[in-house]
C-alpha cells in the first residue's frame, strides 16, 4: 500500500472522529417522552371531567314511601336514569317535582281538544334554592304515550293556575298545571323535561 493511500485513509479516519454530527438511532414512538406527556394530560382531563356536574339531575327526596328510602347517597343517585311521579329531583339549585298526571274536561268551550284528543294535565312544583334568579317557562316539557309518540305543550291552558314562565326568584317556590293534547286511546308514559340551560342532558319522569 503506497504511502499517499495510507495517508488518506488516516485523514478520513481523523475526521469522522472529529466530526460533531452522529447518527442517531431512531427511537420508537412508544418510548418518546412526549408521546406519555400526552397520555398522562388525557387521562387526568378525562378523570376532572368524569365527576358530577351542577347541572347533573339527582333524586333528593324519593315520593315512593313504601319500603324505600326517603334520601339516597351520592353513588345511589349515579346510577338513576329516570325518575317518578312524586320524586324531588335537583338540578343545581332548581328542583323539580311531578306531583300528579291526570286527564282534564275543560270548562271552557274555547279551550277543547281537538275532536279524537283528550287533555291531560301535569301538575308541577319548582323550587330555587340558590340565591340568584332562575328562568322557567311550560315549554320545557314534553310528554311521551305508550304509543312512543311525543308531544309538546299544548297552546291552551285546560286547568288554572297554569305553569306559566319567567323568573324564579332565589327561594321562591311555585305550583302549576302544564297541559298537553294527545289521542284519546293513548296514555301518557313520561313527562320529559329538558330545558336549554341543561344543554343535551334530559330528565326522564316515568307515570
Amino acid at each position: 500500500m503506497s504511502f499517499e493511500y495510507t495517508g488518506i485513509l488516516l485523514g478520513i479516519k481523523i475526521m469522522e472522529q472529529q466530526s460533531p454530527l452522529r447518527v442517531e438511532l431512531v427511537k420508537p414512538w412508544y418510548k418518546r417522552w412526549w408521546v406519555w406527556m400526552i397520555v398522562v394530560i388525557s387521562i387526568t382531563v378525562l378523570i376532572g371531567d368524569s365527576g358530577e356536574t351542577p347541572n347533573s339531575p339527582k333524586l333528593i327526596e324519593s315520593g315512593n314511601t313504601a319500603g324505600t328510602k326517603e334520601t339516597q347517597n351520592s353513588a345511589e343517585i349515579q346510577k338513576i336514569e329516570s325518575f317518578k311521579v312524586k320524586d324531588k329531583v335537583q338540578l343545581g339549585n332548581y328542583v323539580l317535582v311531578v306531583n300528579e298526571v291526570t286527564d282534564c274536561i275543560s270548562t271552557n268551550q274555547f279551550m277543547a281538544p281537538k275532536e279524537g284528543n283528550k287533555f291531560v294535565i301535569i301538575d308541577v312544583t319548582q323550587e330555587n334554592k340558590g340565591t340568584d334568579p332562575l328562568g322557567y317557562n311550560l315549554w320545557n316539557f314534553k310528554i311521551q304515550d305508550d304509543k312512543d309518540f311525543t308531544y309538546q305543550t299544548a297552546i291552551a291552558v285546560c286547568r288554572e293556575p297554569s305553569f306559566g314562565g319567567g323568573d324564579l326568584a332565589a327561594g321562591q317556590k311555585t305550583r302549576g298545571y302544564v297541559t298537553f293534547e294527545i289521542p284519546k286511546g293513548n296514555s301518557p308514559k313520561k313527562i320529559i323535561f329538558a330545558p336549554i340551560w341543561l344543554s343535551s342532558k334530559q330528565v326522564m319522569i316515568d307515570i
